[in-house]
């Protein structure tokens, strides 16, 4: 077997997103591929990543899904190995080349174009190889690269790569002289939380009568729809609105049309919450009517809320928050604002309250608003502390108290620990975290705490120069969490910005220049 040209090593980001890399012996690249022209390539994958897989292989998650497609494709290979053919008939019956370069078990030669796939474990190369990087085992990215550094070190002639669409990683590998490559053939169809769906007019009438639908009356009644996951919307329309006997507007006025699938109970439910919304956080478009929903209900512990800004992200769970601590429902808001430098902290003046308050601006912007748009009986009040103040001063004294009353702001640098039982919790502008920061901030939700966390994915929203809109903390929470029975998500869009008619126009005409201007650009080696 003559040598191949290059070793890809795949990253867990590509592992993720786009498990189909892995081949499974039968079917091509798709086209855009940098497999697909046929090279002679190996694949690898770290044994860290093989390890961080298998810990995710029984999640019900979008992340156990893509756990337990790599890892079925990697078994296959694997019992395959001994009968699979080359493009010449000939079967792959003597030890490879690569499998004398690695001291490994024979990789996997696929018949489809002439491509090999190993696993490449760390802990069984040679002892007498020495790295000047020796990164912890638990670091990932570390683990990764110096799995690179190792097939480099093992096979100097053959050029290796790594490929990842993560920005950080890729900084890393580069200062440890390992070229990377972005790959994307296709970016993954993002979970919006909800969909539309046109149904025949029996079972529109079934539902709006209104009673729930059976998960076993949906897929009969929509066989080609694809399957529904744990606390998404449907959005219902009538095949024939003509042949209805009835006021097909009062049925969306008050959101008869949309259901939740209910996993537990296996059946499609009306919204149940939107109802009991207060003052201050009452839904004024059907996304909000949705997000109010997820944020009521107390059977969801974390909602992830998306969208562009002027949607009322910030403000519906501000307002919220503020509401049920009053009721008692929950202990305090802690505010978890995003740090891109997190070193930040030591070199302002100040403690963390006025270090943060630029960050937390949106929290007491939304106290502010609620008290100018909706609390009509606050400046005529006969308060004889407020006599002789403008009313800017007025709003100002009591946002910073409502402020200072329901919320403790506490930076991701200093949440390691914690436990955030009985709180309610806000972090705001998700983006700009890292998927290691944001698995960090998720796992502090404690007993009886409910954490919301809001965002816009759009790159002019992004601060974080290591982030992008494909590969930062919301993406990665909404990707992975998608399908728990715990998580709730929404993403709100263009037509539902209620800030004003100017905004909503602004965001309109900034997408469409950016659709109509965009460019593919080309996969680069670095």
């Amino acid at each position: 077997m003559n040598p191949t040209k290059i070793n890809y090593v795949i990253a867990d980001d590509i592992l993720w997103n786009y498990p189909e890399i892995i081949p499974n012996g039968d079917s091509k690249h798709p086209e855009g591929s940098p497999f697909s022209n046929g090279e002679l390539v190996h694949l690898i994958v770290a044994q860290s990543s093989l390890n961080k897989l298998k810990q995710f292989e029984t999640e019900t998650t979008t992340r156990g899904d893509a756990a337990r497609f790599v890892l079925g494709h990697i078994e296959r290979l694997t019992d395959k190995r001994h009968c699979l053919l080359s493009e010449n008939g000939k079967n792959f019956n003597q030890q490879s080349y690569m499998e004398k370069i690695y001291g490994l078990k024979a990789p996997i030669p696929v018949r489809n174009g002439s491509q090999l796939f190993s696993v490449l474990p760390i802990d069984h190369l040679d002892p007498k190889l020495t790295h000047k990087f020796k990164p912890a085992r638990e670091d990932r990215y570390g683990q990764v690269v110096l799995t690179a550094l190792a097939a480099q070190q093992k096979d100097p002639a053959t050029e290796v790569i790594l490929l990842t669409n993560d920005k950080l990683l890729a900084i890393i590998a580069n200062n440890c002289g390992i070229k990377t490559l972005r790959y994307g053939h296709k970016r993954p169809k993002p979970y919006s939380g909800r969909r539309t769906v046109v149904v025949p007019n029996d079972l529109f009438l079934d539902f709006v009568s209104p009673r729930s639908l059976t998960l076993k009356e949906w897929e009969q009644a929509m066989p080609e729809e694809t399957p529904l996951v744990p606390n998404e919307f449907l959005i219902m329309i009538p095949a024939e609105p003509s042949e209805l006997n009835f006021n097909l507007d009062d049925a969306v006025r008050d959101y008869l049309h949309v259901g939740r699938f209910d996993s537990k109970q296996a059946s499609i439910t009306h919204l149940k919450y939107t109802r009991q919304c207060r003052q201050g956080y009452t839904p004024k478009n059907l996304g909000q009517a949705l997000y109010a929903e997820l944020l009521i209900d107390p059977n969801i512990s974390l909602v992830i809320c998306s969208g562009p800004p002027g949607t009322g992200k910030t403000y519906m769970a501000s307002n919220y928050g503020r509401a049920t601590i009053q009721e008692g429902r929950f202990y305090e808001m802690i505010i978890v604002p995003y740090l891109v430098e997190k070193d930040l902290l030591g070199t302002l003046p100040g403690g963390i309250d006025r270090k943060l308050s630029a960050l937390t601006r949106p929290i007491k912007n939304a106290f502010r608003n609620y008290l100018i748009k909706e609390d009509k009986d606050f400046l005529s009040s006969n308060n004889k502390a407020d006599k002789g103040k403008t009313p800017k001063t007025r709003y100002e004294d009591k946002t910073e108290l409502t402020y200072e009353n329901h919320c403790t702001n506490i930076p991701p640098s200093h949440i390691l620990g914690l436990d955030f039982a009985g709180n309610f919790i806000i972090c705001d502008e998700f983006q700009n975290n890292n998927p290691k920061q944001a698995e960090l901030v998720i796992s502090r939700l404690g007993e009886g705490g409910k954490m919301v966390v809001t965002g816009c994915e759009d790159a002019s929203q992004i601060h974080n120069p290591l982030n992008d809109p494909f590969n930062n903390g919301l993406t990665y929470v909404k990707r992975v969490l998608a399908g728990s029975e715990y998580v709730g998500i929404i993403e709100l869009d263009e037509t539902e910005i209620i800030r004003c008619a100017a905004v909503a126009d602004f965001v309109k005409r900034f997408n469409q220049f950016r659709s109509s201007h965009s460019q593919i650009v080309s996969n680069k080696v670095t």
